[in-house]
């Protein structure tokens, strides 16, 4: 009976540290939005993507010339979000949705854990992967509708140990249609596969569905990563020379730990990162090495079923290993105070209220991408980098615009003469075209 009872108080406080995680990570975010923290436009252009979906225009993005989504990423995965989306058309939905996908995702993998390494190594793991800096940032930054494919992926390896079959492949399709830059971690999953000598029935699907992932990806995507064959381009010798490996080798440290500190052992499961190690080094942009966090999803998914397989095939070594990786929390512990340091609320922050509240209809908006995700939801929305001429335009010029110098729209905005400015206190600036401020003022 005692152990029986503290089998199951240990559950609890497992259920318990994941719950507390998750509901950490949504206050955090609720503070970035109420706060116009959130830097990147991703966010806002996502949710439009889902609101225009509801409202029967499918994946449409103003911010893509009003084109369907799919031709920049093929993010199948959107198709989860619609329905909860449908019921509470909000940003909070989207994260909660995400919250609720990593906390299953994490009660697998410490059901998984337990049986196999033990109690306390269990909750070391878990700490390990809640608080990785890409699942921090999956869950207090821009909001991205591939952030369920590391959760989808992380049931789908554990039902690979367990030889679940169907359970397994059927999380493993999920996680392939989540985008097309996840394919190339799936074919390598299947040559995995095939290393260890499993059936086709194992090892052909992986090649197959992500093979087909890329294939669609280049006949449809048409910006981006699969544009004119760019990912090709991007490992000729020239273009090689131009990366700044200094910063990109940085930037993976970041991103592995805290189980950077582990890489002298190797797992069968490390095979898995070498398509986002390319990607990194050769492949993606710098600038969207800073902001582009989704790009790294699966990285704490393999991570952490690497260490779990090198504590069961080298038990002799589980106290040195979880010792360095508990050093590696702990050294890891500034990266998650920077990633939620900005939430405090800015002092113009009654000015960016204000200026929100005065869109009074569905019109069209653009706005700056510390505002733009709290007026998303309208059939025509735009970043400034658009250029678009809409009939409201609300901006923070400190924020994000300055940083940007992309003072080039709003210059474009005043020379044309058809906007009023209807606000401009602390760094805040509204136009209204003079046509919808007519309106406006007719019905007060």
């Amino acid at each position: 009976m005692k152990k029986k009872f503290l089998k199951n108080k240990g559950d609890f406080f497992a259920i318990f540290l994941i719950f507390l995680s998750i509901i950490f990570f949504f206050i955090i975010v609720s503070l970035r939005i109420n706060n116009f923290t959130l830097e990147s436009g991703d966010t806002a252009v996502a949710e439009q993507a889902l609101w225009n979906t509801i409202h029967g225009d499918l994946f449409r993005q103003s911010f893509l010339n009003n084109q369907i989504n799919l031709i920049e990423h093929l993010n199948f995965i959107q198709f989860i979000y619609l329905p909860f989306y449908w019921l509470f058309p909000s940003l909070y939905t989207l994260y909660i949705l995400i919250g609720i996908f990593y906390g299953i995702a994490s009660i697998f993998l410490y059901r998984y854990t337990e049986k196999k390494i033990g109690f306390y190594s269990s909750i070391i793991i878990l700490i390990c992967f809640l608080f990785n800096p890409i699942v921090v940032l999956t869950n207090i930054g821009a909001m991205h509708v591939v952030a369920i494919g590391a959760p989808l992926f992380l049931i789908s390896l554990i039902f690979y140990e367990q030889k679940k079959y169907y359970p397994w492949l059927i999380f493993l399709l999920l996680t392939n249609f989540t985008t097309e830059f996840i394919a190339p971690t799936i074919f390598v999953f299947g040559i995995l596969a095939f290393i260890e000598k499993r059936s086709w029935k194992w090892f052909l699907p992986p090649i197959i569905i992500s093979s087909l992932m890329y294939i669609a990806s280049i006949i449809f995507i048409k910006i981006g990563f699969a544009e004119n064959k760019s990912i090709l381009k991007s490992f000729q010798i020239s273009e090689i020379a131009k990366n700044n490996f200094s910063r990109r080798l940085l930037m993976l440290e970041e991103f592995f730990r805290p189980g950077i500190y582990l890489t002298p052992f190797f797992s069968k499961y490390s095979l898995l990162f070498l398509p986002t190690i390319i990607l990194t080094l050769f492949v993606i942009n710098k600038g969207r090495l800073s902001s582009g966090s989704h790009l790294f999803t699966l990285i704490p998914v393999i991570l952490v079923f690497s260490i779990i397989d090198i504590l069961i095939k080298k038990p002799q070594l589980k106290k040195i290993i979880l010792s360095l990786l508990i050093i590696g929390i702990f050294i890891s512990i500034p990266i998650y105070i920077k990633k939620i340091k900005d939430i405090e609320k800015p002092k113009r922050i009654k000015e960016l209220k204000e200026a929100v509240s005065m869109v009074k209809d569905g019109g069209s908006v653009t706005a700056s991408r510390n505002i733009s995700y709290h007026l998303a939801k309208r059939s025509e929305f735009y970043l400034t980098d658009n250029q678009v001429l809409t009939d409201y335009i609300i901006l923070d010029t400190s924020f994000w615009d300055s940083k940007r110098k992309n003072n080039s729209y709003l210059n474009l905005a005043i020379n044309s003469e058809k906007y009023q400015i209807a606000m401009d206190k602390n760094d805040v600036l509204v136009l209204i075209k003079n046509e919808k401020m007519e309106k406006i003022n007719n019905l007060k």
